[in-house]
């Protein structure tokens, strides 16, 4: 199976569904990633812009090849700015899609409120309408402060055999430490609130479209 992951940052995708990018791997699943930002606006003020992009791409194939993802591919757009780039990121989207044909798509939930994410759903909402045969859409969470809880997920992923991978994955993000300092009792916060729902130890939530 070929999946395909939308990311607006370097670490949405791990924060978001590490576990299940683990597990598909494991099933034999060829993924791809997509991390549409540079993230040059990281709480890294000793380094420069230049030094800090390449660093955050290092980091995101540390954690990638942790996680078993065949190809990732970095699109490098202003970080926080993506919404001006709309339009290109809807035809850079599109041609993705249309190369490697995916099965599954995981995606920014379209109810998330942080403007980049919001960005990259609309670039796979645009997409979508312009191919034929169209793959599951996955809409995920990223454990921060503009994903709040949602009424109820469609699709709750099993990762209690996958979580230290993940944990492993998300460590691999040193210039994120600061904002990851925070994160992570939200991230067990999250995973306790779905463990208690479906009786899970550690659990990803995703939205179908």
């Amino acid at each position: 199976m070929k999946v395909l992951v939308l990311s607006a940052h370097s670490d949405d995708q791990v924060l978001g569904l590490g576990g299940t990018i683990a597990k598909h791997s494991k099933q034999g699943d060829k993924v791809v990633t997509v991390v549409y930002s540079a993230g040059e606006k990281s709480p890294v003020w000793t380094l420069k812009k230049e030094k800090l992009i390449t660093q955050r791409m290092q980091e995101t194939i540390n954690a990638d090849k942790i996680l078993g993802v065949k190809k990732t591919i970095f699109l490098k757009y202003p970080d926080v700015k993506l919404q001006k780039f709309q339009n290109e990121l809807n035809e850079k989207t599109l041609k993705i899609i249309r190369e490697y044909k995916p099965e599954k798509i995981y995606v920014h939930h379209k109810k998330d409120l942080h403007p980049d994410h919001m960005a990259v759903w609309k670039a796979c909402e645009y997409s979508l309408k312009k191919i034929k045969n169209t793959p599951e859409i996955y809409g995920y969470e990223v454990n921060s402060w503009f994903s709040p809880f949602t009424q109820q997920a469609e699709l709750v992923v099993d990762i209690t055999k996958e979580y230290k991978k993940k944990l492993r994955a998300i460590k691999c993000y040193k210039t994120q430490r600061y904002l990851l300092f925070f994160l992570n009792p939200l991230l067990k916060l999250r995973g306790f609130h779905y463990s208690s729902i479906y009786g899970f130890k550690y659990a990803e939530a995703f939205y179908t479209y």
